[in-house]
């Protein structure tokens, strides 16, 4: 068998779910001893996380999907440092590979599909996966494998290897009143909570419509959200609109996730679409009932009251209902938060390296 030496390739600026798998991976992989690089643009987040962390990392700028030479300067580095393996976590990494390719053939191509909708209808979006040259897609969920195939991908070529989480790097964090003080909320304030991009499949106009129903209902109900994105001014209009501004705090990008999610009483996803949930993974790993819309994969986390409860998406009325539910019912609250971190145990981080190592023996053997 060859040895396994993989360059990863991420060319979004932001820090989101995807960029944080591929971060963990390369992470682990090095621990193992595996050769690993990660390609990333020049003062991204990505870029600042690696150098923080003093891991391996290269930095180049790529200028869209029609960058060949890009892909001409990557194929010769992969030729110089002996690199078989090219893992594009993102579609426009993966148009970067098939450049690379073209002037470096031996290359093996490991593309990752994250989002739950079709793949669009232009040629060059519809190349990207059906080209003989890639040679593998990553599906992140069950469901991504099925519009994956529905889109007319050969079954074959796709592997479906579910995103992970740290399980345990909340666990030395305990619940306290720091988020009541940081955002001078009372102290008996029930905090309802997410962890989501302000961008449209997120889809907080439904969130900010159901908090407005359970608010009128509970008058100690608060809701702190982390993220940042493109809708931001159109999110914060609307929930100004809807006078949720001293109730529906929206903190923007937090680096600090597990001390809002360990002082959250309950998490909640309004997402119109979600490749699998990496926000609900964590939620979950930090023992927090999880009220989430059915989209994507979201299903494959959450069995309905049992580790948390799945509402129909784009229902402000059936969302509000559920948070009502879990605010008057301890005993429901507790039983769910429980069951939500002994599950999280399926979606470790450690499993997901495993199963990309095994993909990477695979190919080439």
């Amino acid at each position: 068998m060859n040895k396994i030496s993989v360059m990863h390739i991420d060319t979004d600026r932001q820090w989101r779910g995807g960029q944080q798998q591929g971060f963990y991976l390369h992470k682990k992989l090095l621990e193992k001893d595996i050769s690993s690089v990660f390609l990333c643009q020049p003062g991204s987040l990505l870029n600042e996380k690696l150098e923080s962390e003093n891991l391996l990392y290269l930095t180049m700028k790529i200028n869209g999907e029609a960058d060949f030479l890009a892909g001409k300067k990557i194929a010769g580095i992969c030729r110089e440092k002996n690199i078989n393996i090219l893992h594009l976590h993102d579609a426009h990494a993966m148009a970067t590979g098939l450049w690379a390719k073209v002037f470096n053939p031996s290359l093996l191509l490991v593309g990752v599909r994250r989002v739950d909708y079709p793949i669009k209808k232009n040629i060059f979006s519809q190349y990207k996966y059906k080209s003989a040259k890639m040679t593998k897609i990553v599906a992140i969920s069950d469901e991504i494998k099925r519009i994956l195939i529905k889109d007319g991908i050969d079954e074959s070529k796709i592997e479906v290897i579910k995103s992970g989480v740290d399980i345990d790097k909340f666990s030395n964090i305990e619940k306290s009143l720091y988020l009541n003080e940081k955002l001078n909320l009372p102290d008996n304030a029930f905090i309802a909570g997410t962890v989501a991009a302000l961008a449209g499949h997120k889809d907080y106009p439904t969130l900010l419509r159901a908090f407005q129903i359970a608010a009128g209902k509970i008058p100690n109900l608060y809701f702190v959200s982390i993220g940042d994105g493109p809708d931001r001014d159109a999110i914060f209009r609307l929930r100004d609109e809807l006078g949720l501004k001293d109730r529906f705090i929206l903190r923007g990008f937090q680096k600090d996730v597990g001390n809002h999610l360990k002082n959250y009483d309950v998490f909640v996803l309004s997402s119109k679409t979600e490749g699998l949930g990496t926000s609900v993974m964590d939620a979950m790993a930090a023992g927090l009932p999880c009220i989430c819309c059915k989209s994507g994969g979201i299903p494959e986390l959450i069995d309905d009251g049992v580790n948390g409860l799945l509402v129909e998406k784009e229902n402000p009325v059936f969302l509000a209902d559920k948070i009502i539910e879990v605010f008057t019912e301890e005993k429901l609250r507790i039983e769910l938060g429980k069951a939500a971190r002994e599950k999280s145990s399926q979606f470790s981080i450690d499993k997901t390296v495993d199963e990309n190592i095994e993909l990477y023996k695979n190919l080439v053997s």
